[in-house]
């Protein structure tokens, strides 16, 4: 039996973050394979999205076997029962917590925030437009100045910035672009 109790709740978030039974020889089954049932809980319109029609991700990790958790009303607990008959169970593993971003997230940019100390910050950020398939692989900030960009295909973008801080407000970028380590483009702006 799962239960939660959540109170002053505006929105409707709340996941059992691919909840799994682990079993006696080792193996796991997603509690949403097994056979439960829902008291009081609110149920989203298909197996696999969050309240809002997206893609369930609890700390930014996707988590598309989640069980729904959240109360439908919340002065009483949602209580979620799952049938282990016929299965050896040893343990339960589920990461529990609240689906953010809320729905469809085609149109979101996709960020990624590293926290430091000190009194100055810089944010790099790199869009990608594209129609049907993305072609970056990763990208890396190797320092404050520079980024490393991965494509599908091979290839290895390096990004330099330099003078960004500068009083004339000049910034410098230059980008050099490789395959197989070999420089096969190369292109600055000063």
């Amino acid at each position: 039996v799962l239960s939660v109790k959540a109170e002053n709740n505006k929105k409707n978030t709340l996941f059992w973050g691919n909840a799994k039974v682990v079993l006696k020889d080792g193996s796991e089954v997603f509690v949403s394979e097994l056979p439960c049932t829902f008291e009081n809980v609110l149920k989203p319109g298909a197996a696999g999205v969050d309240y809002y029609g997206g893609p369930i991700k609890i700390q930014g990790e996707p988590m598309p076997d989640s069980v729904p958790a959240m109360p439908k009303e919340i002065k009483d607990a949602g209580v979620v029962t799952v049938d282990l008959s016929g299965v050896e169970a040893v343990s339960f593993k589920a990461c529990f917590g609240g689906d953010f971003p809320l729905g469809d997230e085609a149109q979101r940019r996709k960020t990624m925030a590293v926290r430091h100390t000190g009194t100055d910050a810089r944010f790099l950020t790199v869009m990608e437009p594209f129609e049907s398939e993305s072609v970056i692989q990763s990208v890396t900030a190797e320092s404050a100045d520079k980024l490393v960009v991965k494509l599908t295909d091979g290839r290895v973008q390096e990004i330099t910035i330099a003078d960004l801080d500068s009083e004339t407000g000049e910034a410098k970028v230059a980008v050099r672009e490789l395959k197989n380590g070999k420089v096969i483009r190369e292109e600055q702006s000063f």
